[in-house]
This record gives structure tokens, C-alpha cells and sequence, in this order.
């Protein structure tokens, strides 16, 4: 049993792992987001489940870490996850792929 609300914030329902005794486990939808210091600037991939109060902190640099030491404070863009889980996993997709973009550039290969 799968129900999604479009809402975001909003607990959605789905079949867990006690699937076979008809359990049914809460599951808190979240986002995949990109904050940015500037064009051209710095990228921040982040998750969150509350989008608003997680970019007022990267804008008023009340979390310290990468993102107020960089200066990342424009939101770039999102998407929104049915599962918190699903969104954590298309972070690491997403900073992998980053990572192999900024290889060859940091081997000093212009190819």
C-alpha cells in the first residue's frame, strides 16, 4: 500500500518491512537541494526535510560548516523526494557525479 501526499513536509505511508504481518511505517518526504555562492561559484548538494528553515540557515549562517564558510547562500535548485531515504541516496548520486566532473580539472587535463 503506497500513498503520497504532494505536500511537502507531509508523512506519507508505505509498505515496510514487516510488509507480511501488514505493518505500515510512516515515512517523512524530504529534498535534494543546491546552494551556491555566486554563478559560477561554489556548489553546496545538501537534504533536508524542512527546505525553508534549512535555507534560511545557509543564508544567515546560523549552521557553521562548508556552506557559511563559502559562501553559499543562493538556492539554485531542488527536488522534491517521496522518502527522506530516496533523497539521501540522489545526494551521493549527485555529489559522486560532481566529483568526477571536477577530476580532470584538478590533474590539470583542459580535455
Amino acid at each position: 500500500m503506497l500513498l503520497r501526499r504532494q505536500e511537502p513536509g507531509l508523512f506519507l505511508l508505505r509498505a515496510g518491512p514487516l510488509r507480511a504481518q501488514g505493518y505500515v511505517e510512516p515515512v517523512k518526504g524530504g529534498f535534494v537541494y543546491i546552494m551556491a555562492s555566486g554563478r559560477n561559484g561554489t556548489l553546496y548538494i545538501g537534504v533536508t526535510s524542512d527546505l525553508v528553515k534549512r535555507v534560511w540557515e545557509h543564508r544567515n549562517g546560523v549552521v557553521p560548516g562548508f556552506t557559511k564558510q563559502h559562501g553559499c547562500k543562493m538556492l539554485v535548485w531542488y527536488a522534491v523526494v517521496d522518502d527522506l531515504h530516496d533523497a539521501r541516496l540522489r545526494e551521493a548520486q549527485m555529489k559522486k557525479m560532481e566529483a568526477n566532473l571536477e577530476a580532470p580539472r584538478d590533474r590539470g587535463d583542459e580535455s
